[in-house]
C-alpha cells in the first residue's frame, strides 16, 4: 500500500528548491555528493523551522529522483588523459628523442629527467556524486587548484641523480 507522499519531510516548494540546488551544482561542475544533498535539505528545513531529515530519508529521496540524478564515481581528469596514451605513440616519441640526442651530440650526463608528483592533502581521489542520467563521466576540478604536497626527483641518462625534494605550502613570516 502506497502512502502517496503522506509524511513527506519537504513540501513541494522546498523539494523544488533542493532539486534546483542540485541542478545548479551540476551545471557549475561541482556535482553534489550524498552529504551535500543532505546538508542542503537540512538547511532548507532549518530555515523553515522544521526538524532535520532522518538517516534513511536521503536514500528514499534519491530513489524518487532517479530521472534527475544518477550516481557516478568522480575521477580526476589526469586519469582520463593517462588512459588516452597509446604505446605506439610513446615508442615513436622515444625513437625521435634518441635520434635528436645523436644528431646534436647530447651526452647522457647532460640529459636530465625531472619528475614531479603531487598529492592532494585531505581530499579523496574519487567520490560518489550525483549528476544528470545522461552524463557518462564526472570529472573533479583541476588538481592544480588544490593545496598539495609535491615530491620532485631528478636523474640523468647516465644514472646520476639529484637529491629528492619535498615542497610544502610556504608561509610568510
Amino acid at each position: 500500500m502506497s502512502r502517496g507522499g503522506v509524511n513527506k519531510r519537504l513540501d513541494d516548494a522546498e523539494e523544488a528548491t533542493l532539486v534546483l540546488y542540485c541542478w545548479r551544482l551540476i551545471m557549475l561542475g561541482d556535482n553534489p555528493g550524498r552529504k551535500d544533498i543532505e546538508a542542503a535539505a537540512n538547511s532548507i528545513l532549518r530555515a523553515a523551522g522544521k526538524k532535520k531529515v532522518s538517516k534513511p530519508w536521503l536514500t528514499r529521496w534519491l530513489n524518487n529522483h532517479k530521472a534527475l540524478l544518477k550516481p557516478r564515481t568522480s575521477k580526476p581528469l589526469a586519469a582520463e588523459r593517462k588512459a588516452a596514451h597509446e604505446e605506439a605513440d610513446i615508442l615513436e616519441h622515444f625513437r625521435k628523442f634518441d635520434s635528436t640526442m645523436k644528431e646534436y651530440y647530447i651526452k647522457k650526463t647532460n640529459c636530465w629527467n625531472f619528475d614531479e608528483t603531487g598529492w592532494r592533502i585531505g581530499i579523496l581521489n574519487g567520490r560518489l556524486v550525483f549528476t544528470f542520467p545522461d552524463v557518462s563521466a564526472v570529472y573533479m576540478e583541476d588538481l592544480d587548484t588544490r593545496e598539495t604536497l609535491t615530491s620532485i626527483e631528478a636523474c640523468n641518462a647516465a644514472g646520476e641523480y639529484a637529491p629528492s625534494m619535498l615542497i610544502l605550502l610556504g608561509i610568510e613570516l
